[in-house]
C-alpha cells in the first residue's frame, strides 16, 4: 500500500507535528513530506506514503500557488509577523497604482535570497539553525520564477497607530521560492519595509485546497477503514507519460537491464501490459530506458 496524501495543514501548528500525527495513522510505514509550511501558512501540504516517498521530488518540482497577505510598512527579522520587529514606518503615501505596478514586476525568472529564518540548508545545516546560534552565515540566492501574480487588493490599516497598507494577491511560483521574501522584496522596490502576515497554499502541482483534508478527518476515515480513500495514485501526482512492457520486458527493466525503444529523452512512469505501476524509467538522447524508480521489484 502506497500513495499521496493531500493534507490541510492547519495555521499555528507545525508541517512536523501534523505529519506525526499522520504516521499513527500509517504504522510502521515510511512518510515524507514535499516541502513544509511555517506555522502562520496553511493550506496544501502533500505528504507521500510508503514507497511513494522515493516520487517526492517529483511533487516538490512543480509549481505552486498562494493566496499572501503582506503589511507594507513593517519589518522583522523572519519578514513575517511572528518574527521580532524591527522597524515600523507609515505607508499611506504610496500609491495604490504605484504598489500594483511593482508587484508586477516581479512576475518572471529572477534571483531570491531566502529569509535567514528558513529550513534552506547551508554546509549541512539549516539557516535558522545559525539564526538561534547567533552566527553569521553567507546567504546565497536561489533561481526561481514568479509565473503569475493576481488578485490584488490594497486597503489603508492602522498598525499600532501607524497608517501602513495590507496588501493581498494570489501568485503562482516556482519551487524554491519563498513568499516571505517576495513581501520583503516588494516592500523594498517601494523605498518601504514589507513582511508577510498571512500564507494560504492553495495548489501543489495537480493537489487542490478543495481536495484537501484535515488531519482529524484522515483519522476519522481511517478508523472507518477507509485508508485507501485517503491515497492519491502516484500517476495522478505527477505529469509523465507512459512506456508499457511486457513481462519479459518488465523483469529485463527490474534487473537493471536496459532496453531499447523508441521513445524520446524524457522521465516515464513504467508499466506492465495490464497497466501494473512498476516504477519511474528515464529514456535517454538513444533511446535506452534505464530505471530510476522502483516501485515494484517483485518480478526479479
Amino acid at each position: 500500500m502506497y500513495g499521496i496524501i493531500n493534507l490541510y495543514k492547519e495555521k499555528g501548528i507545525t508541517s512536523f507535528k501534523q505529519i506525526n500525527m499522520l504516521k499513527q495513522v500509517f504504522p510502521g510505514m515510511k512518510i515524507g513530506h514535499t516541502g513544509t509550511l511555517d506555522p502562520i501558512a496553511e493550506g496544501v501540504l502533500i505528504v507521500c506514503v510508503g514507497k511513494a516517498t522515493r516520487i517526492a521530488d517529483y511533487i516538490q518540482c512543480q509549481k505552486k500557488v498562494y493566496l499572501t497577505e503582506m503589511i507594507l510598512g513593517l519589518s522583522t527579522d523572519s519578514y513575517d509577523i511572528t518574527g521580532k520587529e524591527l522597524s515600523k514606518e507609515p505607508a499611506e503615501d504610496v500609491s495604490n497604482d504605484e504598489i500594483v505596478n511593482v508587484i508586477k514586476t516581479f512576475i518572471k525568472k529572477q534571483s531570491q535570497k531566502p529569509p535567514i529564518y528558513s529550513a534552506k540548508k547551508v554546509k549541512g545545516k539549516k539557516l535558522y539553525q545559525y539564526a538561534f546560534e547567533n552566527k553569521d552565515v553567507e546567504i546565497k540566492e536561489s533561481n526561481i520564477e514568479i509565473l503569475s501574480i493576481e488578485d490584488i487588493n490594497i486597503n489603508n490599516i492602522l498598525y499600532q497607530d501607524i497608517p501602513m497598507k495590507k496588501i493581498s494577491f494570489k501568485v503562482e511560483c516556482s519551487k524554491g521560492t519563498y513568499i516571505r521574501s517576495l513581501c520583503h522584496d516588494i516592500g523594498k522596490s517601494l523605498n518601504k519595509y514589507g513582511t508577510m502576515s498571512g500564507l494560504i497554499r492553495l495548489q501543489v502541482g495537480n493537489f487542490g485546497i478543495s481536495d484537501s483534508k484535515k488531519i482529524n478527518e484522515i483519522i476519522n476515515l481511517a478508523s472507518e477503514g477507509k485508508i485507501n480513500e485517503l491515497l492519491t495514485p502516484i500517476e495522478k501526482a505527477i505529469n509523465l507519460r507512459s512506456i508499457y512492457l511486457n513481462l519479459s520486458d518488465v523483469k529485463k527493466y527490474v534487473n537493471g537491464v536496459k532496453i531499447q525503444t523508441e521513445y524520446n529523452q524524457n522521465d516515464y512512469i513504467i508499466r506492465e501490459i495490464n497497466d501494473h505501476i512498476i516504477g519511474i524509467g528515464k529514456v535517454d538522447e538513444n533511446g535506452i530506458l534505464k530505471g530510476k524508480v522502483m516501485l515494484d521489484e517483485n518480478y526479479k
